[in-house]
């Protein structure tokens, strides 16, 4: 198949013509013509880009025949290969002066054709790649063997996950230039994930003298890359659900939290969470608070910036919303379990996949 196949060949034809004042004709690699301002003659053979081809060099037609036309012919070159011919229709001695500027300008605008498509069939492997190893447990996919090496991936060895969050109008491209080509993967609104399979303290280092970035989730090590994604994620929703702020967070370093995400993300959860009958952001937060500082009165109350006294309103509040007591140890076990299993499903609204 010819290079030039793929390419709307018309397109460039018609915007070289609104700037040169002569019919422009663009021959595939056969002669063929592929692309004219004269679009009756799409498709007929063209003996002069034929003899271009073979040459490989320019040639010109001073003599106007019942099949030929005056003009010039000139060989496209990419690189070493001709990948094809660029005429100009008319006196010779008029339109040589824009052949090397035509053929210039033509070369630049399928060089930037052919790179934007290889972008469109990286990013299309890059998402089906990441999206089978992280979600399907399919390490042992033939495609997916084929494209490990393309990320810089060894499926053989142990995997080192880490997931992050970027703000705003800043495009991960720009920070896989600052990680060394390091793969970088959307899967949720403004979240993105990197898996290698070496060790991350430099990855870490260096997306933490980032501004851009304001959360980063480094997993344990796995062998297995699905697994040890949705453990993370699972455990960032407990993050979320208890609304902790640190700008960094090790899986390795919350053991006990991570088995009790385990449980109660795995077991079969209530018709109506309770949480949804809190309609009061500042009834959540203090909830958050209320778990995170183990029931301590003084510190929620500091934590929360407020008296003692709002926060034994609140904390009434919560119980008259939901009917369970915060203070009672099984009812603040089911309303941490509701917690964390409400903010696991609003994670999962914001997953994309682009």
């Amino acid at each position: 198949m010819s290079l030039l196949a793929s390419i709307n060949i018309q397109e460039i034809v018609n915007k070289m013509m609104e700037d040169i004042p002569y019919n422009i004709n663009i021959m595939d690699e056969t002669g063929t013509i592929i692309g004219s301002g004269e679009k009756d003659r799409i498709g007929d053979l063209h003996r002069g880009a034929r003899e271009a081809i073979s040459s490989g060099e320019m040639v010109t037609i001073y003599e106007e025949t019942a099949t030929e036309k005056r003009g010039t012919n000139d060989p496209i070159l990419l690189g070493e290969r001709i990948i094809g011919v660029v005429g100009i229709t008319g006196n010779p001695l008029e339109v040589i002066p824009f052949c090397k500027l035509v053929n210039s300008t033509v070369v630049l605008m399928i060089s930037s054709y052919l790179k934007m498509q290889d972008e469109f069939r990286v990013k299309g492997s890059k998402k089906y790649f990441f999206n089978r190893i992280l979600l399907s447990h399919d390490e042992n996919n033939k495609r997916i063997e084929e494209l490990a090496p393309r990320f810089n991936i060894n499926l053989e060895q142990a995997f080192n996950l880490i997931i992050f969050e970027l703000g705003a109008y800043v495009k991960s491209s720009v920070l896989e230039k600052c990680l060394d080509g390091v793969s970088i993967y959307r899967y949720a609104t403004l979240q993105y994930v990197i898996i290698t399979n070496d060790k991350n303290d430099d990855i870490i280092e260096r997306l933490k003298k980032r501004q851009d970035v304001t959360r980063i989730y480094v997993g344990k090590q796995a062998e297995n890359a699905a697994q040890s994604f949705e453990d993370l994620k699972r455990l960032i929703s407990v993050f979320h659900a208890l609304g902790y702020h640190d700008r960094l967070l090790k899986q390795a370093d919350y053991h006990d939290l991570d088995l009790l995400a385990t449980m109660i993300t795995t077991a079969k959860t209530e018709t109506l969470n309770p949480i949804d009958t809190l309609a009061d952001d500042l009834l959540i937060e203090t909830l958050q608070s209320f778990i995170r500082y183990n029931g301590s009165i003084n510190e929620i109350a500091d934590d929360l910036m407020v008296h003692r006294n709002t926060l034994q309103y609140r904390l009434n509040r919560i119980t008259e919303s939901t009917g369970l007591n915060p203070r009672y140890t099984v009812d603040l076990f089911r309303l941490f379990a509701a917690l964390v299993n409400w903010q696991a499903k609003r994670d999962v609204y914001n997953v994309d996949m682009n």
